[in-house]
C-alpha cells in the first residue's frame, strides 16, 4: 500500500493511505489543506494561502500513482519543479 505523508504546521508528519483517489484542496471558507477521499476528510492541518479548493489529486492508473493538477490557480509541484500535465510515480 502507498500513503500521502504530510508534515503539518506544527512538524508532526500526517498520513492518509491512497487506495484509490484522494483529492488534495482546502477546506470550504479556510486556507486548511485537507485530503479527500471517497470515504471521509482528512485535515492535514497545513495553511496555504495558494491552494485551490480542488487543486489536485492522487490516483492509480495502470499500477502506478499519477498526480494530476485540476486546473488549479497557483499550480502543483513536486520538489519545487511545476507539473506539467500528469506525472506518474
Amino acid at each position: 500500500m502507498s500513503f500521502l505523508i504530510a508534515t503539518d504546521d506544527d512538524g508532526r508528519e500526517v498520513t492518509v493511505a491512497i487506495e484509490d483517489t484522494i483529492e488534495i484542496g482546502r477546506a470550504d471558507e479556510t486556507w486548511t489543506v485537507v485530503a479527500r477521499t471517497k470515504d471521509s476528510v482528512i485535515s492535514l492541518n497545513i495553511s496555504d494561502a495558494t491552494i485551490s479548493r480542488s487543486h489536485a489529486r492522487i490516483f492509480w492508473e495502470s499500477g502506478k500513482l499519477m498526480l494530476q493538477d485540476l486546473g488549479s490557480k497557483n499550480g502543483t509541484y513536486i520538489r519545487e519543479i511545476a507539473l506539467s500535465g500528469w506525472s506518474s510515480g
